[in-house]
This record gives C-alpha cells, sequence and structure tokens, in this order.
C-alpha cells in the first residue's frame, strides 16, 4: 500500500506523531465546529435596548448611542454584528442566551462521563482499540448534528453530549500510547507536537467553516468534519500498533532505543495488576497537576466555545472575518507551544534546570499569561487588532503548559499516566463544561460590560490554578507505580501456571491435583 510505503520511510517515532497529531486536528474539528457555525445557525433576540448600549462598528469605532451610527445606518440598525436581517430570522434556530451556552457546553457534559475511563480503558484493552471506536462513533454523530439542529433543542442537545462521550476517552487513551512509545526525555516535544495540533485543527476550522457557510450553508460544517473522522479511522486502523514490538516496520537499532530508554523506568519492579486508586487520591502531587489542568481548561474552553460569540456579539464582525481573526490566537499557541517544548527538552537534556523547576516554570507562563491577558482584554474597547493581538500573547504563553504540567503525569508515575490524566480531565471538564454556560449567563445582551465580568473571572480560576501547583506540584517516582513484591510473585506463579497447561494440553488430561 502507499501508505505503509510512505510510512516505512520515516522512524516509527515520527509516523505515529504525524498519525495522532492529524487525529488531534479532527477531533478539534468535530468538537469546535459549531462554536462558528452556531453565530450562523442560532438567532438570540436581544433583552435590553440597544441605545443604551456601547456598540462596535466594523472600522473599530465605539458608539454609545444609536445616533451615533454613520448615515445609512441609522434607524435601521438592530443587530449590527450578527447581519442578520429580520426577513432571515425566522430561518434560524431562535434560543435564548442560557440555551446557546447549554448547547456549546453539552459536547463536555458528556466528555467527563469517560474521560476518567479513557486511560483505564486503553492500558487493559490497548490504545488502538478504544482511539478507533472514539472516533468512528464521533464521526458519525457529527455527520448526524445538522438533523438534530433542524429537530429539537433536546436532540440536538443530546447529539453533542454523545460527541463528548465518544471524545472523552481519546487523551488519555494517547497517554497509554505515550507510556509505551516515547522515551522520557522526547516527551515533551512529543506531546506539544501532537496535542497543541488542537490549535491546528481550531486554525483550519474556524476560517475554512466561514467560507463554507457563506458558500454552502452551515449544515456542511458538520458534513465535511464528520467525513474527514471516518477518512481519518481507516487510516489509524491500518497504520497504528499499541507497542513498538508489534510494529511490522520499525527498525531494530529504533525498537533498542525505544525499549531501553522506556525500561529505565520500570527497572524497580514490574507494573501492578489493579490501578492504585487510593495511593493516586492520596498523592498531593496529583491534585496538584488536576488543578492546574482544572483551571487551564476552564480558560481554553471559554476560547473555544465564546470567542466567536465575542468576535460578533461585541466586536461586530462578519461571519469570514470573525472565523478569521478568532484562528489567530490559536496559530500562535501551536507556534509557542513547540518553541516552549524546544527550550524546555533543552534545559532539561542540558542539565541546566531540573524536572521540578521546569513543570513549574513553564505552568506559570501559561496559566499567569493567559490569565493577565483575559483580565486585560475586556477593558480594551472595539479595537479588534489590539484584541487579536492580546489574546495571541496569551495563547502564546498557554502553550508553555505542554511543558510544565502536562508531562508531569509521567514523572509520578509512567505506567498510570493514562489512568492520572483521565482522572484529571474528569475534574478539569466538570468546571470547564461551566465556562460557556456560565458565559451565557453572564453575557445575555453582549455589552462590553458583561464581557468584563466574564474575562475578569476566567483571570481568578487561572491564577487559582497556577497558586495552588506552584505550592503542591512534584516530580518523585511513586512506589506504586510498581507491583508488590507479592504481586509479583503471584503473578510468576500464573505464569508457570499457563506455561504447565499449555504443556500438558499436548499431552494428557490434566487432573484438578496436577493444578
Amino acid at each position: 500500500m502507499i501508505l505503509n510505503k510512505l510510512c516505512s520511510c520515516l522512524p516509527a517515532r515520527v509516523a505515529l506523531a504525524l498519525i495522532c497529531s492529524t487525529g488531534v486536528i479532527v477531533l478539534y474539528m468535530m468538537r469546535i465546529n459549531l462554536s462558528v457555525a452556531i453565530v450562523a445557525m442560532v438567532h438570540v433576540p436581544t433583552t435590553k435596548n440597544v441605545t443604551k448600549e456601547k456598540l462596535c462598528v466594523p472600522n473599530n469605532e465605539e458608539l454609545h448611542s444609536i445616533h451615533d451610527i454613520p448615515g445609512p445606518l441609522n434607524g435601521s440598525f438592530e443587530l449590527l454584528s450578527s447581519e442578520i436581517q429580520e426577513d432571515k430570522v425566522s430561518d434560524l434556530i431562535i434560543m435564548t442566551s442560557t440555551e446557546k451556552g447549554s448547547v456549546l457546553g453539552a459536547l463536555f457534559y458528556g466528555y467527563v462521563t469517560t474521560a476518567i475511563f479513557g486511560g483505564r480503558m486503553a492500558e487493559k484493552y490497548g490504545t488502538k482499540r478504544v482511539v478507533f471506536i472514539s472516533m468512528l462513533a464521533g464521526g458519525i454523530l457529527t455527520l448526524l448534528t445538522p438533523v438534530a439542529a433542524n429537530t429539537h433543542y433536546a436532540f440536538f442537545t443530546t447529539v453533542r453530549i454523545l460527541i463528548g462521550i465518544a471524545q472523552g476517552v481519546f487523551y488519555p487513551a494517547l497517554h497509554c500510547l505515550i507510556s509505551c512509545w516515547i522515551p522520557p526525555l522526547e516527551r515533551p516535544r512529543f506531546m506539544s507536537f501532537v496535542y497543541l495540533s488542537n490549535c491546528l485543527g481550531i486554525v483550519i476550522t474556524m476560517p475554512l467553516c466561514g467560507v463554507i457557510i457563506d458558500a454552502f450553508g452551515w449544515p456542511w460544517v458538520f458534513y465535511g468534519s464528520g467525513i474527514l473522522s471516518l477518512v481519518w479511522v481507516i487510516i489509524w486502523a491500518l497504520l497504528m500498533h499499541d507497542t513498538p514490538q508489534q510494529h511490522p516496520r520499525i527498525s531494530p537499532s529504533e525498537l533498542n532505543y525505544i525499549t531501553d530508554a522506556i525500561s529505565h523506568e520500570s527497572n524497580a519492579g514490574e507494573k501492578p495488576s489493579s490501578v492504585p486508586w487510593l495511593e493516586i487520591m492520596k498523592c498531593r502531587g496529583f491534585w496538584a497537576i488536576a488543578i492546574c489542568h482544572t483551571g487551564n481548561a476552564y480558560g481554553w474552553n471559554l476560547l473555544n466555545t465564546q470567542l466567536p460569540s465575542f468576535m460578533d456579539g461585541v466586536l461586530g464582525l462578519s461571519i469570514k472575518k470573525n472565523a478569521v481573526m478568532s484562528s489567530i490566537p490559536y496559530l500562535c499557541r501551536f507556534i509557542g507551544s513547540n518553541c516552549w517544548s524546544w527550550m524546555g527538552d533543552t534545559l532539561l537534556t542540558k542539565g541546566i534546570i531540573t524536572p521540578r523547576i521546569s513543570r513549574r516554570l513553564f505552568s506559570a507562563i501559561g496559566l499567569v499569561g493567559m490569565g493577565t491577558v483575559l483580565g486585560i482584554v475586556g477593558f480594551v474597547g472595539c479595537n479588534v487588532n489590539l484584541v487579536v493581538t492580546l489574546l495571541s500573547i496569551g495563547t502564546t504563553c498557554l502553550g508553555a503548559t505542554v511543558s510544565g504540567y502536562g508531562p508531569n503525569y509521567h514523572d509520578l508515575s509512567p505506567n498510570f499516566a493514562g489512568t492520572m490524566l483521565g482522572m484529571s480531565n474528569t475534574c478539569a471538564f466538570l468546571l470547564g463544561m461551566l465556562a460557556p454556560v456560565i458565559v451565557g449567563a453572564l453575557t445575555p445582551d453582549d455589552t462590553p460590560e458583561q464581557w468584563q465580568a466574564a474575562f475578569l473571572s476566567t483571570t481568578g480560576v487561572l491564577f487559582v490554578g497556577i497558586t495552588v501547583y506552584l505550592i503542591f506540584a512534584d516530580t518523585e517516582l511513586k512506589p506504586w507505580n510498581f507491583a508488590t513484591k507479592k504481586e509479583t510473585e503471584l503473578g510468576e506463579e500464573e505464569e508457570e501456571r499457563k506455561e504447565f497447561i499449555q504443556k500438558k494440553a499436548h499431552g494428557s488430561v490434566v487432573s484438578l491435583q496436577e493444578l
């Protein structure tokens, strides 16, 4: 096959990174498409007199009264930002701001129900199988979204929840793959390239959605991303392998390099037969990661779900310009994250800083930088370029977290990194899923003052998250990562028993006494 020949020309880890990266891009296409499409598919009636509010027009001027609107628009202005004409409102789905926020957050309601299980499922059944089912289900449900949206609000919300259930296992499962495939010193860079591909997914999706909506209508946003998911699933099934030992085209030198590097993490004992749930729950370092992750997720989900609405409702951008301008901060995060990860890898490899300092430093850069920007951006008025510049600086800083708390799971326990990420993801999205709902409640009329409150509350969440992490973060490998002596002895006895049965199966019948 062409794909097999192409992948055989690359180191197996590079091919793995490319496949995982494109998977993350497609995953985020299915997640973020609604944030742009909802601007064109939903109409939220205003609850206040627009003449009392501060308004923005496309040339970035601020209006304090309807009489300030330029000649042709004066007297006819109603919803400049949405560019919705009265005769077209009947073609849109009518929702309140709270319902709109609930639909935008629905995916995360489902996400938290499976995130905690994704890592454990991958540890038990293999990442290949878990991710295959996740993306297949997500693609089918995304194709169903336009029908659901036009049928009923409840059906629409249910489909988004189901997409979240399917996607919840994806990242924890990939974490298990990293433990099996990627040497410790390469993990920050690998995780940066793969995980921050979500930014590329957003950068591609937002402008593309604007073009597709303008040319074909909003349903094709969902049809396109659903089809891409199904195509990616086929590629994943053909080329993906759970461990280097299972890979048919990996070179002997690369296989030896991976196994030697990873073996140093497990040279103190075998992997336990069961998850040490209680020990994880008692681990201060794990909770430091989880709280930091939760703060990050809240801010990230606010941007993912609400940035196009802010650009539309406050800054008055058209659907095309909205999509392009909203995507710029994510491109900056992708570029920034890869620069941060290169810097982190270099500092660690040369022994300039310790893992403990590295995790704290890069986490602080990410959350403090983003929190500061969000605290400022609500007060800059209608200057679109300044808003986008500030958000781009914030997301560039946020990219540093991939070299911060991101690899910290593997520091504590490589064997259970996927399980811990699943647990942390659940905590993160329990709060993160509230971001669109809270913002919807705080911004019923999309006024600058309402958005200031929304951004400042997010700043507070980010600052709390990083404060806790800086105090309690830990990078020491935990004893519960390994099996106890008793578990090891029992495992050896079980292996001997299986070998005995297999030998006897070729000869006489095994008696109960022999077992």
